[in-house]
Formats: structure tokens, sequence, C-alpha cells
């Protein structure tokens, strides 16, 4: 039995005891020995792992996967990080969020503030630009003062001074507002209006009838003058007729038409009616042949006849300055202010013989 070899003595395994955990560990030792001391070291404090994510039934290699082996990814939003926990502690890595949350605070209070101040500048820099240009465009309100009645000149000075502007509306006939004076205003006096408004106003033109001038006795060259004078009336002389007259001298005018002091529209022609002097009486020519020049003159004054261009020529026998030839000749028909032509002789004709006296 001795030579035989003994079986191997099989020895008892010692099951070892589980660890505990750091957590566990300073729970033992507050519960065995009270507070702990100032000097202790005391283990880091872990935050309790997540419970185990749930075993999947095909997967017998995730059941004996330890805990600590879950990913970052599935930790929850708020868990801390690990590193700062184990570095810092739990409180340390609350303390540290604390910090960083602080700051990212500050920087959002900052940026908030840039933006804030940076909108406040522009808004006082636009309400600026828009008050100025309000200002500018519109201007400050002003009362129309009343131009109605007075010359265009007058009403340009008078809005001007309130800081207004004229504008031409039209133009109109007016019985009795003269012309070029303002008839109607728009805005009407009195209105409040922004300045550097136009003002509109209607202009007049005057009365649509004017009164025709008195042209009887004058010249037909200052009959003409004194229509085209009448103003802003636009008046002329249209036809022109002649006729004899006893009391008007010739080439005056006898009559209008339409008469003096008549109404008439403007642009209107006025007629007129020009003399001739009296009227011509018929007379027989006289004979002026040997009788001087002054007899001649004498003789054509008293049967209204004018003497007109004296010629001379030679004539045998005639004396100087004896009419030897007149035209028309004697005895034919004439009518007063006809216009009579004579030739008298030089006196260098041969055998002059003496004219005789009368």
């Amino acid at each position: 039995m001795d030579d035989q070899q003994k079986p191997p003595r099989r020895h008892k395994r010692q099951r070892k005891q589980p660890q505990n955990t750091p957590a566990e560990a300073r729970r033992d030792a507050e519960l065995s020995f009270g507070e702990p001391a100032a000097g202790d070291v005391l283990p880091l404090a872990i935050e309790p792992e997540p419970p185990p994510t749930p075993k999947s039934p095909d997967k017998s290699s995730e059941e004996s996967a330890p805990q600590s082996s879950v990913k970052s990814s599935q930790r929850g939003p708020h868990e801390p990080i690990p590193a700062l926990a184990e570095v810092f502690g739990k409180e340390g890595a609350l303390l540290q969020r604390r910090r960083y949350g602080r700051a990212a605070l500050l920087i959002a209070l900052a940026m908030l503030r840039l933006v804030a101040t940076t909108l406040l500048v522009f808004g006082l820099v636009g309400a600026a630009a828009y008050m100025t240009l309000k200002i500018f465009v519109s201007g400050h309100a002003v009362k129309v003062p009343n131009v109605r009645g007075i010359t265009v000149e007058e009403a340009l000075e008078k809005l001007g001074s309130a800081d207004l502007l004229l504008k031409l509306d039209r133009r109109e006939y007016s019985e009795a507002v003269p012309r070029g004076n303002v008839i109607l205003q728009f805005p009407t006096s009195g209105t409040k209006v922004k300045a550097n408004t136009p003002v509109r106003v209607v202009l007049s033109d005057g009365a649509v009838r004017v009164r025709a001038p008195n042209l009887v006795g004058m010249t037909e060259i200052n009959a003409g003058v004194a229509v085209r004078s009448v103003a802003q009336a636009d008046l002329d002389v249209g036809q022109r007729a002649a006729d004899y007259s006893t009391k008007i001298k010739k080439g005056d005018v006898i009559a209008q038409d339409p008469p003096a002091g008549t109404p008439i529209m403007r642009g209107s022609k006025i007629k007129l009616l020009i003399s001739l002097g009296p009227r011509p009486v018929d007379y027989t020519m006289p004979d002026l042949r040997n009788k001087t020049i002054q007899e001649a003159r004498t003789s054509l004054g008293a049967m209204q006849l004018v003497l007109g261009e004296v010629r001379e020529m030679d004539h045998a026998g005639a004396e100087r300055g004896i009419v030897v030839a007149q035209q028309p000749s004697p005895g034919r028909r004439v009518s007063s202010g006809a216009s009579v032509i004579l030739t008298i002789a030089t006196g260098l004709g041969e055998n002059v013989t003496p004219r005789p006296l009368p």
C-alpha cells in the first residue's frame, strides 16, 4: 500500500468573497466607526451605474458582459461625465457643471446684450432718418392764406411767405374779376396743409365781352391802332367800306359796326366805313387855253377841280407861261375833285405874239 501511489489530495477551493464597491465600503465604515475622521482617506464617490440593459434571449455573450461596458451614448442626458466623476467626485462634477453652465450663461448674456445694443443703435439711426425725411418731404402744417381776387404776383408772394407753392390749374373768363387775378383756389383759405404743398389757382381771363371803342372821326390808320390797343381783348379791324360825306373829311371814319360802347366778344373784328369826302359835282370842262397859269388855277378851284401836272413846251407865237394845251380837253364832263393837266409855253418859239390884255 505504501508503494502504491496515493491519489492526489484535493484541496478545497476557497470561494472568493465578493469585494465591496467603494460606496458599500464607505457605508460599512460609517456603520462601523461612525462619521469619518478628518484625516481619513475615503474612497472616491462614484455614481451608481445605470441599470443593466435587458438581456436579449438570443445573445448569451451579453449576459456575462459587465455593466461598465455600456456605451456612453446610452447614458442619460443629465448623468455626469465619468471622467469628472472619477477625478472630482460627485460633488466636484456638479460644481464643474455649474461653472460651465455659468460661463455659457454669461457668454449668452453678453451676446444678447451686444445684439440688443446693435438693434438699439440701428433703431435710433432709422428713427432719426425717418423723422428727417418726413420733415424734409412733408414739412410742418400751415394754414392756406386767401389769395382770391389778387394778382398772380401777389399770390406768389403771399403763398411763398407761408411756405406754400402756387400751381396754375386753368384760366376762365370772369365778368367780376379782372384779367390776371385769381378767381378760385384749392385748397380754400384756412385749410391746414403741410408745408411745400402746391395751391392750385384759377386765373381770370377777364370778362367774356368787352366794349367796342369809339373810332368815328379817326383816320383809318389811327382807328386800326385804337382797336388793337384795347387791353387784352384781341380786337382787330374787319371789313372796310367807303362813302361820300359832307361832314367827315376824306379818309376819316364815318361809322363803325358794332357801334362804340357795345359789348362784344373777345377776338371780335370791327367793321369801318371810311369817308370819301363830299359827293363830287359834274362840270363841263372849261377852255383854259391862252390863260396864265394863275388864271387857270383860279378857274379850276371854282369848279372843285385840282391842278395836276404842269408841263412846258415850245409853241410858235405863244408867250411864256401861257396855257397852250389842257387835259381833259374843253367841253368834256368832269367831276369835282378831278385832276387837270396843263401845258404852258416856254416863250422860245418863233414869232411870239404878245397876249392881248383882257
